[in-house]
């Protein structure tokens, strides 16, 4: 269904567009003071931090304009927008998504990484023997505690209950062993060049 605001200069969403596409690019503004409050709520509702949604604003418009020609007439000019202003939220949420820190999907991130910036061919067995051999030097209950996390999946919540440490503790924990861990297998690799 084809919208056709008319403002108070007597102007359609339709007329100002033919406007532009004609090279009155003068014209865009009308349609930028139109809905540029609809457009800033439409993302001030949804992020934390206004000033993020009047950047996206202003990114939304850009776009828009550089794609007017697109535009499908028969469509709503303020639905385009929003659903320009929805992709660039979407966008923007992924970019600044937080990433937990102690987790188990951190652990497999780093060792994924690790491993396509270090492992090559004929060095994964060595790799494999550095982490047995320093597993081994662990303590029992550091061995456990890994164990019970990251190959048995039980959760942080269930560990700081069954050995009544607070959540930072835990997460504290399991990061120094991790540190440990890899501080012993870089000590054996430097050892073995």
């Amino acid at each position: 269904m084809k919208e056709n605001i008319i403002s108070l200069d007597g102007k359609s969403d339709g007329s100002i567009i033919d406007d532009i596409l004609q090279g009155n690019v003068a014209a865009y503004s009308l349609l930028v003071e139109r809905y540029q409050s609809a457009v800033r709520a439409f993302l001030v509702i949804r992020l934390n931090t206004p000033h993020e949604a009047e950047d996206l604003a202003q990114e939304t418009f850009i776009i828009a304009f550089k794609k007017i020609a697109e535009f499908n007439s028969e469509s709503s000019f303020l639905a385009w927008l929003r659903g320009i202003a929805a992709y660039l939220l979407k966008n923007h949420q992924r970019k600044h998504r937080a990433v937990a820190l102690g987790s188990a999907d951190e652990l497999e991130h780093l060792i994924n990484q690790h491993i396509d910036e270090n492992i090559h061919e004929g060095v994964e067995l060595d790799m494999f023997d550095n982490l047995t051999i320093c597993l081994e030097k662990l303590s029992e209950k550091m061995r456990n505690l890994l164990t019970e996390h990251y190959t048995l999946g039980v959760s942080l919540a269930e560990l700081c209950r069954k050995y009544e440490d607070k959540h930072s503790t835990m997460t504290m924990r399991l990061f120094r062993i991790r540190q440990s861990l890899k501080t012993c297998i870089d000590k054996r690799i430097q050892q073995q060049r």
